[in-house]
């Protein structure tokens, strides 16, 4: 393209394109208009992406390089990201790009590291402790524990690892909340115990949620309790886990302060609101103008209620949902069932 044509489509294309592609033609344009500062930018911006870029980017990052503004630490970020996406092609293109002793050794390293996540102690202790260094180790423990399924070998990599590469106490909390993750459903002793006592660290949300529905499965309350103790305020208060909350009291003996507890979710279109009416076994009231009759039947609906309950009992949400939808799919207007047609992100369970 002639210099006028890439200034008029610089003119034309005032902002930002989202597509990839023409966001190099954005760049280039803006570097043929003599704006070189921010088409370098743009550069190094679109460079930093562990996937493969669009061919329409080639003349920008030639520019970009014969101005050596690609230097070693933007390819060694950028093999980071590869190493991360799990980019192979990628993490070997850009490990012969490196032109300083220091900088090659190290995307040789990471190279090796990705073909086998052996060398990660080494690896660790070998290299200096720079961001993009810490993100690999970091992603080389995560795919230690999923990819190849060795938790057990993560977990004794961990404390050396976290040392060697400086990892915050957030940064370390969070590999060990991954790898702890992976072991859920564990029938190791030892591994189970590991899980719990990082999970009890935690304050990822997911996570410390899945460790009470495990524990729900279970039946065992006084663990329960603990899960949702530690769970952030707002998700402690939903209805939801005010609910099971309730059910551990009960189920510990504390029935009259479990059923006050449940008493204060009812009346509410949601499921758990639901759940404890039919806990409690006292009609589903809703307190709402919309509807005529505050105290709709819901005889015709009792055994898929019923069924729901079981699923919810054994913290079967994925079965609890389906059967939910088929209920939303039988309720009509004429049915007295209004209540049920809500949102399925309304009805307190994920």
């Amino acid at each position: 393209m002639e210099a006028e044509n890439w200034d008029g489509f610089y003119r034309f294309q005032a902002t930002k394109p989202r597509m990839q592609s023409y966001q190099c033609s954005f760049y280039f344009a803006k570097y043929q208009a003599g704006k070189k500062e921010e088409a370098f930018e743009g550069a190094s911006e679109l460079w930093l992406s562990g996937k493969s870029i669009a061919k329409e980017c080639d003349p920008l990052f030639e520019v970009w390089d014969e101005a050596g503004m690609r230097n070693d630490e933007l390819i060694l970020q950028r093999m980071q990201l590869a190493f991360t996406t799990r980019n192979g092609r990628l993490v070997n293109y850009l490990k012969d790009l490196t032109e300083s002793d220091k900088a090659s050794k190290n995307a040789v390293a990471i190279y090796k590291l990705y073909k086998s996540r052996s060398h990660l102690k080494a690896y660790a202790e070998e290299q200096p402790q720079t961001e993009y260094n810490k993100k690999v180790t970091m992603s080389a423990l995560r795919q230690l524990t999923y990819t190849e399924g060795e938790p057990q070998l993560a977990i004794d990599l961990l404390d050396g690892v976290a040392k060697a590469q400086g990892y915050s106490e957030a940064e370390y909390q969070q590999t060990a909340d991954y790898i702890a993750y992976s072991l859920i459903n564990t029938d190791d002793e030892e591994l189970a115990k590991w899980r719990d006592a990082t999970l009890m660290k935690s304050t990822n949300q997911t996570w410390l949620e899945r460790r009470a529905r495990l524990a729900i499965q279970h039946q065992d309350w006084a663990s329960l309790e603990l899960w949702i103790e530690r769970m952030p305020e707002k998700a402690r208060n939903s209805k939801r886990w005010q609910y099971w909350l309730a059910r551990t009291e009960i189920a510990q003996g504390d029935v009259e302060q479990g059923k006050a507890r449940m008493k204060t979710i009812l009346g509410y279109r949601n499921f758990y609101s639901l759940a404890a009416a039919d806990y409690l076994k006292v009609p589903a009231r809703y307190n709402s103008t919309v509807m005529a009759d505050k105290s709709a039947s819901i005889t015709q609906f009792e055994s898929s209620l019923a069924r729901i309950k079981e699923l919810i009992d054994v913290d079967k949400i994925t079965a609890a949902k389906r059967e939910w939808r088929w209920l939303l799919a039988r309720a009509t207007m004429n049915s007295n069932a209004l209540w049920l047609n809500m949102r399925l992100n309304e009805i307190g369970i994920t």
